[in-house]
């Protein structure tokens, strides 16, 4: 779940889970001194609030939104829609684009996970600590440690996690293996830290009416060179 570089970090650092029957939950993640909120009603249903920043993101129908307010107006954007046409650009220009160390939303392969024999007490939830042990798309192998657990929410906002990183992936054409949380999602597992980010605060209840819900229209992201302040 640790961010590295520009990307999304530990928004995309939780890979691909597979579906499961969840109830609501809240929780606070913390990386970098930065916490933000998240909650969600279903694997494709949460929002996302950074503490201490305006504007939150909400998915919901296969779509990632961003919400934020300018003056009096409420904007609602597309965030899919908007890295589909980042993605489509990138390719005409023969895929450059910015240089970021793999995270482990890159891993193709694991290598090896497993238990070293410590625990570690994350958000109130005692964890297993876990050195995994991946390889990225160029065969470079990459280690990291995370604590983990069985604790059913836990396993929740890994699973509401992944789904965020793999819609926001797949409308960037990137890759997106899923090869980490597959493997801990085999073991019944959610994570409680993945390196420096961790849980602050993890609870089995309602957000609460209407935070899904989207305060206006979306956006056309082609409308966005009209804005003030965007190129």
């Amino acid at each position: 779940m640790r961010a590295r570089g520009s990307r999304v970090g530990w928004l995309a650092g939780l890979l691909a889970a597979p579906a499961l029957a969840m109830g609501a939950g809240t929780a606070s993640v913390q990386n970098e001194g930065q916490t933000v909120d998240v909650a969600w009603e279903s694997q494709s249903k949460a929002r996302i609030d950074p503490q201490g920043r305006p504007g939150y993101l909400v998915m919901r129908d296969d779509k990632l939104y961003s919400v934020s307010t300018r003056g009096n107006r409420t904007m609602v954007m597309d965030l899919t829609a908007m890295a589909g046409m980042m993605g489509a650009m990138r390719g005409q220009m023969g895929g450059q684009g910015p240089s970021t160390s793999p995270g482990p939303e890159e891993a193709v392969e694991v290598e090896s996970m497993g238990a070293t024999g410590d625990s570690e007490v994350v958000a109130g939830i005692q964890g297993e600590v876990y050195e995994v042990r991946w390889r990225d798309k160029d065969g470079q192998l990459h280690t990291d440690q995370a604590v983990v657990s069985d604790n059913p929410v836990a396993v929740e906002l890994a699973a509401v996690m992944e789904e965020v990183s793999r819609t926001f992936a797949e409308a960037m054409d990137k890759d997106h293996s899923g090869a980490v949380q597959s493997a801990l999602s085999d073991r019944g597992l959610g994570i409680l830290r993945y390196d420096d980010m961790h849980l602050t605060e993890i609870a089995e209840e309602s957000p609460g009416a209407g935070a899904f819900e989207l305060p206006a229209e979306p956006m056309d992201p082609s409308d966005m060179g009209g804005m003030p302040g965007v190129p």
